[in-house]
């Protein structure tokens, strides 16, 4: 008996990135009190902006609708059947200063306490980092849009970005912000960055 991979076609395309299907493979991932119509098609975890975008853009051909977690923790589902559920843990490169040198590039993946450690490493604070929260990184940070005693003690998050990376549902990769350039438009709340450039 010859088992068909109907995934086959997106891990070849995007070999970096972990398919999960399939009960067996899907239920260690997700937590709660799981109905049937609950269930996503399949989980998958990008290492990458680019199979990020290999991973959408098969989600757009195969028509699938498309949720996103932040893969830190088991991911609460709701009526995701027949969709893609897709986790960003991986998405946590090392960061890079921008070329002005007032600027530090980050992967939205990347924990706060990470963050935190290398300024300190260089000397430098980002204050709307702290108060630190477990397990949260720079996308949640960012998604939550935390103000607050952040706001009130080194200005909000979202004010503190100058330039916001992410990629559309299309799988097509945009940029916003106060440090863009050309006719980009301002859509600084939406959800998924892949990178964000954070004004030190």
């Amino acid at each position: 008996m010859i088992l068909f991979d109907r995934y086959s076609k997106l891990k070849k395309q995007a070999p970096g990135t972990t398919v999960h299907a399939g009960q067996k493979q899907l239920l260690p991932l997700l937590s709660g009190t799981l109905r049937k119509n609950d269930l996503p098609e399949l989980i998958v975890e990008p290492p990458n902006v680019q199979e990020l975008q290999t991973v959408l853009r098969f989600a757009a051909e195969k028509d699938m609708r498309v949720a996103v977690a932040s893969g830190h923790s088991p991911a609460t589902v709701h009526e995701l059947e027949g969709a893609m559920l897709i986790l960003v843990h991986r998405l946590a490169g090392p960061s890079q200063l921008s070329s002005d040198g007032l600027g530090l590039w980050v992967d939205s993946g990347t924990p706060l306490e990470t963050i935190a450690v290398e300024l300190s490493q260089r000397g430098l604070v980002w204050l709307p980092l702290h108060p630190l929260e477990p397990g949260e990184t720079m996308g949640t940070l960012f998604a939550r849009a935390a103000e607050g005693v952040r706001c009130h003690r080194g200005g909000g998050v979202i004010s503190n970005l100058r330039r916001i990376e992410w990629i559309g549902y299309d799988g097509e990769l945009f940029a916003t912000g106060p440090g863009s350039t050309g006719d980009n438009i301002d859509v600084s709340p939406c959800y998924l960055a892949a990178r964000l450039d954070t004004a030190l």
